[in-house]
């Protein structure tokens, strides 16, 4: 009887690997169709710009969506995804700028000028974030006050 039991125990281990072999089997099949899908070139080369250095692609992604999302909705004005502006959004995600921070980027910018572009906020934000909303405020005055003295204006 053992020899029965031990032959029917070595059965069911046999079924639980070949079990095992056909979900990875599975798992390759279907890594293979994900791979081979086709992708137009365009999309390729966006895919590859976006996911550069990230670590995690979905959460770069969602991270640009909502930098445009705030944008859109602060300053009532449209912008693309272009890639400078995927590129400033991925120097701002590798520097662990929040999407607060870039928030009161665009508020503060919007007490002394209209930006067009978001692209206006690249340094206005890592300043934000290094040295805080007076100083980067106060550097953009003194920024001013030197073009407009080389500029032959009032001092």
């Amino acid at each position: 009887e053992s020899d029965a039991e031990s032959d029917a125990e070595k059965n069911k281990k046999s079924d639980v690997v070949k079990d095992l072999k056909t979900d990875s089997e599975q798992e390759k099949e279907l890594k293979t169709t994900t791979k081979t899908k086709s992708v137009t070139g365009t999309s390729r080369l966006s895919h590859d710009r976006v996911t550069r250095d990230t670590g995690s692609s979905s959460s770069f992604n969602e991270y640009a969506d909502n930098i445009l999302f705030i944008w859109q909705k602060k300053t009532g004005k449209k912008a693309s995804k272009s890639e400078p502006f995927l590129d400033m959004c991925q120097y701002w995600f590798s520097e662990q700028v929040t999407v607060d921070l870039v928030v009161k980027a665009i508020d503060l910018v919007k007490t002394y000028a209209e930006p067009d572009t978001p692209m206006y906020l690249r340094e206005v934000v890592i300043n934000l974030k290094n040295n805080g909303p007076k100083s980067t405020l106060d550097k953009f005055r003194e920024r001013y006050q030197q073009q407009k003295k080389l500029n032959g204006g009032d001092e």
